[in-house]
């Protein structure tokens, strides 16, 4: 337990270094919208050259969940984005904290229907253990008022590997560029 905590405060102060400094070192990348799954993930974040076998089967793991998070978004499916998520899992966006998979599926649920062509750039990845964190940018189309904007900004992400091997998402904390809904 206790190498979890130490390993889970390191994780958190790197999460607080790459959210200060991520986003003026990459706020001229944005500009991609790409049609195909792969291109549809931005890639600004590189994993190291030397990776071993298990970094590199890491990654690739993280990167399907990243591409059934992306599918079951457009087929505006909550139950299936939830799934992707740890039985504790933790949602930060506008001052407010959900937690748990019901209050994200509830919260997926009133959004979805609102949101649509979401598209993200991985800006950082590091995989250390049975934990990662991931810095993206977003943009998306959100109907607000009758009309139809673009609702961007950055997140991080912490997702966790769990007993029975799986990667899932366990937070997620998103900041919206100001004038987005």
């Amino acid at each position: 337990m206790l190498m979890i905590t130490r390993s889970l405060a390191k994780l958190c102060a790197l999460v607080l270094a790459v959210v200060t400094l991520a986003p003026c070192a990459a706020a001229a990348q944005f500009d991609r919208e790409d049609s195909t799954l792969k291109e549809r993930i931005g890639r600004e974040a590189n994993p190291p050259v030397d990776a071993g076998a298990a970094d590199r089967a890491s990654l690739a793991a993280i990167d399907s969940l990243t591409a059934r998070f992306l599918a079951a978004y457009d087929r505006d499916d909550a139950a299936a984005i939830v799934a992707l998520h740890t039985d504790d899992a933790r949602f930060i966006s506008d001052g407010r904290v959900d937690h748990g998979r019901a209050a994200l599926e509830r919260g997926w649920k009133r959004s979805l229907p609102e949101i649509s062509g979401l598209r993200i750039t991985l800006l950082n990845r590091v995989v250390s253990g049975n934990l990662a964190t991931e810095t993206i940018r977003f943009t998306q189309q959100y109907r607000h008022g009758g009309k139809t904007v673009t609702d961007s900004g950055y997140a991080v992400s912490v997702l966790r590997r769990e007993p029975d091997g799986a990667w899932r998402y366990h937070t997620h904390a998103l900041s919206r560029v100001p004038g987005a809904p």
